[in-house]
């Protein structure tokens, strides 16, 4: 009898492994990896993926879980409450066994925000030095890889790292030194999961269902989500589009003359160009009155430690124009004709180190531009050198040469340009939470720490909603109501006003976070309006900053007997032509440097005076001659009231604060 080779015995034995084969193996969320920590004295929910009726297996520390898939392929478990101990082996078994080595059971929080909360160690005043000693194998870091999603992810990408110099060189300098600070008073493994994404608004980390609960949000993350949805169509279409309305309006980027001319070396005689101020427009500047092709050119001098490292080079925002850069006579990038930006976008080149050098350098930038109204560089230009240096060394003082004019265009052309769908995924409302925080859910948390705030300042009206919204969304979220959440005030930054009436965009934000704090349980915010001089909106003094989160971390929730905050506003009298404000947390209230700073009174008239303040005991008292019948105060209520110089004997600063409610 000849049977078929399809019903072989070895046939049967090849199918049925491939069979096998096909079927899911157990999976674990990158959380959890060799290194990590679990958070101690509570339960610990441990999950992944298998087959539909899987049945896993979880072990550790002498105790057994078990679970079975669901039909989505998902598994979870909740191990007893654990205690810290030497490390552990946490052993996952299905039909295939994961095992993840070196786990430790200890303290562990979520650093979340935006650049502040990112910058690292190795980038901060001192961080070299406390980075070469931060061998601290009971710290771990597990850095969430920075990502965007319209809907929610169950997996992001990361791994636990041990903390040694060159992990804690590239850590978060807040997460850092606030992880260094609990475990140098807990003695207890500390694990830090970072999450964080530079120039993200708020709305950003808050769920939909949550967002969606404010007015007038549901139909803005709507349209923002649609405009996200369409974006790859919207860029194909785009680039024909354009090239029909350049070649119909005669201006359509021309060849390149002044790189025929040299105008990019770096030893090029420019002393005959106009210099000009940025940030301007070029009808302001070069008094034309049409578009055209311009350079820029800049010498930067650059310390010997910046030689032979990469430069990133920010010129920021250029509006409805291409560029193209150079370096020292090297082309390091061009931007306006890719996607989705096209004409509007971020200036972010990488200077490769070999072209950097110590001393004398040069940035040259062609610039074409239909609309004379466009900005050269609407927010200013500066170099991000990666190092511990003076970011203002690029400066805003730049030669300047027309190459070559555009004819004009009429206010009909203008309008008729094509529109850029130039949406962008990280300024989307609710992406953030759903790839970088939504995965991490419900891992173990003890707390915790966010520092974000500046990137809602041009639109801080609902900053003082959307905070306490996503505490309580996360909150809600991790089953954990009380879930401890300290967070830092924003710093001061801008121009230093010189009328105590200028509106404030960051004052409203830190008012907002202030707030915060007095209507949420278990919160508690971090002063650091004295942290810099205002010129950086990225303070590089970050060592306050995780000391003060410490504090309130080691006060509030860990129930140390320390004082965690400074100064704060308690009450304001009218005495006659002064008025006197009391504030709490005041022992031993003084000021740094001289009398009290930035105290400005008000009349009826809602007008405000720079005042004269005394200190009197746990108050201050304030008078000008030009409010004789003052009743409101206001502190620090500025961009940027550098100098700012009230603390407690702690040396904790007070926060800003104002006793009026007016617009």
């Amino acid at each position: 009898m000849i049977r078929s080779a399809l019903f072989s015995p070895r046939a049967v034995a090849v199918l049925f492994l491939a069979s096998v084969s096909l079927r899911a193996e157990v999976r674990l969320p990158a959380l959890f990896s060799d290194h990590m920590v679990l958070q101690s004295h509570a339960a610990a929910s441990i999950w992944g993926w298998a087959d539909s009726g899987e049945k896993v297996t979880v072990s550790i520390a002498g105790q057994t879980q078990t679970a079975t898939a669901g039909t989505d392929g998902k598994w979870s478990v909740k191990l007893a409450p654990l205690t810290a101990s030497s490390p552990e082996t946490l052993t996952v078994t299905g039909r295939n066994t994961l095992t993840v080595h070196d786990v430790l059971v200890g303290e562990v929080w979520l650093c979340s925000g935006q650049s502040n909360m990112g910058i690292s160690v190795g980038r901060t005043i001192g961080g070299e030095a406390a980075a070469a000693e931060a061998n601290y194998p009971q710290i771990r870091v597990f850095l969430v890889g920075q990502a965007g999603s319209l809907e929610p992810r169950d997996t992001l990408s990361g791994k636990w790292e041990v903390c040694s110099p060159s992990v804690a060189a590239r850590s978060s300098a807040v997460a850092f030194y606030f992880a260094r600070g609990l475990f140098r008073e807990l003695k207890t493994p500390i694990g830090i999961i970072h999450s964080a994404v530079g120039g993200t608004p708020i709305e950003n980390w808050i769920s939909r269902e949550a967002i969606d609960t404010l007015p007038g949000y549901q139909k803005r993350v709507d349209a923002r989500l649609a405009l996200m949805r369409s974006q790859d169509e919207d860029a194909k279409k785009f680039p024909a589009e354009r090239d029909r309305w350049e070649e119909a309006n005669g201006v359509k980027p021309p060849p390149d003359q002044g790189l025929a001319k040299g105008w990019a070396k770096p030893d090029f005689d420019d002393r005959d160009w106009k210099t000009i101020a940025l940030p301007a427009k070029w009808a302001d500047s070069m008094g034309v009155k049409q578009g055209g092709v311009f350079w820029l050119r800049k010498e930067v001098t650059l310390p010997e430690s910046a030689a032979g490292k990469p430069i990133n080079l920010l010129l920021n925002y250029m509006h409805e124009q291409y560029d193209t850069t150079w370096f020292n006579g090297v082309e390091v990038g061009h931007t306006g004709d890719q996607p989705p930006y096209f004409y509007l976008g971020a200036r972010s080149y990488l200077v490769p180190g070999k072209l950097v050098k110590a001393g004398r350098n040069v940035i040259a930038v062609r610039v074409v531009a239909a609309n004379p109204r466009a900005d050269l560089m609407g927010r200013g230009a500066r170099g991000d050198y990666n190092l511990p240096v003076d970011q203002k060394l690029v400066g805003n003082h730049w030669r300047c040469q027309i190459e070559s004019l555009l004819p004009p265009l009429s206010a009909v052309a203008l309008k008729s340009r094509p529109w850029v769908n130039n949406a962008a995924l990280f300024d989307t409302p609710v992406v953030l939470f759903n790839a970088m925080i939504h995965p991490l859910i419900p891992y173990g948390l003890r707390g915790v720490v966010w520092y974000q705030g500046e990137s809602n300042t041009s639109h801080p009206a609902d900053y003082g909603r959307l905070l306490p919204l996503m505490i309580e969304d996360w909150r809600h979220r991790w089953a954990q109501q009380s879930l401890p959440f300290y967070f830092v005030q924003i710093a001061n930054f801008g121009d230093h006003p010189k009328d105590p009436n200028q509106p404030s965009g960051w004052a409203t934000v830190r008012e907002a976070q202030a707030k915060t704090v007095q209507t949420e349980p278990h919160t508690g915010m971090a002063v650091i309006i004295d942290a810099d001089d205002g010129e950086n909106m990225h303070p590089r003094n970050k060592l306050p900053v995780g000391e003060r989160l410490t504090r309130l971390a080691l006060a509030r929730t860990y129930g140390r007997s320390i004082e965690d905050t400074g100064p704060t506003f308690d009450t304001m009298k009218v005495e006659g032509d002064h008025v006197r404000v009391h504030f709490l947390r005041a022992d031993g209230l003084t000021s740094k440097g001289g009398a009290p700073k930035w105290f400005a009174i008000a009349g009826e008239d809602h007008k405000f005076a720079w005042a004269e303040a005394r200190i009197e005991g746990d108050s201050v008292v304030l008078s000008s001659s030009s409010v004789p019948h003052p009743i409101a105060a206001r502190y620090c209520w500025a961009d940027n009231p550098a100098g700012c110089n009230l603390y407690n004997a702690t040396g904790l600063p007070a926060a800003p604060f104002r006793t009026d409610d007016w617009p």
